[in-house]
């Protein structure tokens, strides 16, 4: 199991707001998954969440297993 497949929907969704794939939301749920992000190494601490590479490398290996069916 890869560490992208770790994640919950909610964590691959705020990801997405990170890269600028979908729309800024916020609520709770987005402060709770940028918090677990932050802890993983997928995001960057501060005001201004980022991307980190270790979250695009892990979107690139959600995309990979959507497009070979295993998502």
């Amino acid at each position: 199991m890869s560490a992208a497949r770790k994640l919950t929907s909610h964590e691959i969704e705020v990801l997405e707001m990170l890269d600028g794939r979908r729309p800024g939301e916020w609520g709770a749920w987005v402060g709770a998954c940028l918090e677990g992000l932050r802890g993983a190494g997928y995001c960057s601490r501060g005001l201004q969440h980022h991307i980190t590479p270790a979250g695009r490398e892990a979107l690139a290996a959600i995309d990979a297993e959507r497009i070979s069916g295993h998502a």
